[in-house]
């Protein structure tokens, strides 16, 4: 008789959106990008507040709450490796087509932030918002951006990847400039990030 291992993790009905690679130790590190389900995924947040990656982490005890409550409008997105840890995270609002995609809330694993030194882990946050931006040229969006990017996260969004300020809509990245930013991120990750059909 066959008996099949029994995987006693908790159960989530995530949707896989993207396969993408990030860096790690210098060479390309296949993860993929899914669509949490706020019922479903409800827990999502709180299995993984407990590891000691998200523990400096600023958003990460809020998202418990913010899933609970978004609208049909909003999006969650993770990025996970290939030991399904979670890697970054995205909220973003995407009310229809041909309208902007609005980051609401984004963050990279605290271990793997820029500001960490000691990282293996490159290009999570360029990859997120590069997927995003993937997202608004499929649906013909006019711009991605960021209403309330926090003062020590300008730099990254607008050195790093592209975005400019925009009177009373915080930072912007327009149609006119998506390609650039993917292919810099194809560029810096060695491989493209491939929406789900």
């Amino acid at each position: 008789m066959k008996i099949n291992a029994i995987n006693n993790s908790l159960s989530f009905k995530k949707k896989l959106e993207a396969k993408c690679c990030v860096l790690k130790d210098s060479k390309p590190y296949s993860c993929k990008i899914y669509s949490l389900d706020a019922q479903k995924d409800s827990d999502y947040f709180m299995d993984y507040s407990r590891s000691l990656q998200w523990q400096k982490s600023i958003y990460w005890k809020d998202m418990d709450e913010e899933l609970k409550y978004f609208t049909d409008h909003e999006k969650f997105y993770v990025m996970e490796d290939k030991n399904n840890d979670c890697l970054g995270f995205i909220k973003v609002l995407a009310e229809r087509k041909k309208l902007p995609k609005s980051v609401i809330f984004f963050e990279t694993n605290p271990q793997y932030a820029s500001s960490n030194s000691n990282r293996n882990i490159k290009y999570i946050g360029e990859t997120l918002l590069a997927f995003v931006t993937k997202l608004a040229q499929k649906d013909e969006s006019f711009m991605v951006n960021i209403s309330i990017p926090t003062s020590d996260s300008i730099p990254f969004y607008r050195d790093k990847c592209g975005f400019n300020s925009s009177q009373g809509t915080g930072l912007v990245l327009v149609s006119d400039n998506y390609k650039k930013l993917i292919e810099q991120n194809e560029l810096h990750t060695g491989k493209k990030i491939r929406l789900r059909a």
